[in-house]
């Protein structure tokens, strides 16, 4: 669900403290581990996880948002990777190569695991295509992707990531608004405990450690 995503990307500052621990082989301080299993539960509470639904792996709901973890882990990572190389090379080239090489791999894998007869869905989009996919295509393509990631590797250069990462709290309300508005899904307890149990894990994790006196 849209709901489900936009609260578990607000772990993003979370994750990336984890990701920079790796690769800076910082470590974790026992609040953060504390927080890591925090959030974790979180985002059971939000999936409505079930002993039934963990030992069968056949709920969607459950599968789709594990994979959405997983590929936070993977942004996280693509930040804390980026901040050294964007100190010598221009936001514009980087992320245009980026892009160039996501979307080479996505078609080819399109392509192998799908049905090549679509193109990697470029067939029954220039065949049946409205406006509203277009428009989609483009709002998602150029300006989401490209231009917001453009946007964000200007702003890395001059900020600390730590307090890039910040900036992703306020898309869990906007998640949650739209996700009930537009897709008519539903808030329930469990979208308010997963949340409550989600941000203040990251509020925890988040924290200057004390200094020693």
């Amino acid at each position: 669900r849209a709901v489900d995503g936009a609260i578990m990307v607000a772990t993003e500052p979370l994750i990336t403290i984890v990701a920079a621990c790796v690769m800076l082989r910082e470590r974790l301080r026992p609040a953060q581990v504390g927080a890591l299993l925090l959030a974790l539960t979180g985002a059971c509470v939000l999936s409505d996880l079930t002993w039934a639904k963990l030992v069968s792996l056949t709920d969607g709901r459950m599968i789709g948002n594990a994979i959405f973890i997983g590929c936070l882990f993977s942004d996280a990572m693509y930040s804390t990777l980026s901040k050294p190389v964007l100190d010598r090379r221009s936001p514009l080239i980087f992320i245009t190569l980026a892009m160039c090489v996501g979307v080479v791999l996505l078609f080819a894998w399109n392509m192998v695991f799908g049905d090549p007869a679509r193109l990697a869905g470029l067939t029954p989009l220039l065949e049946r295509g409205d406006w509203r996919d277009w428009a989609a295509v483009f709002f998602l393509g150029p300006i989401c992707s490209f231009a917001g990631y453009l946007y964000w590797m200007h702003v890395l250069r001059v900020t600390p990531l730590s307090v890039m990462a910040l900036t992703l709290y306020v898309q869990p309300l906007l998640g949650i608004v739209w996700g009930s508005l537009l897709l008519g899904e539903a808030i329930t307890i469990s979208t308010f405990a997963g949340g409550a149990l989600i941000l203040t894990a990251v509020w925890l994790g988040s924290r200057p450690a004390r200094p020693l006196s």
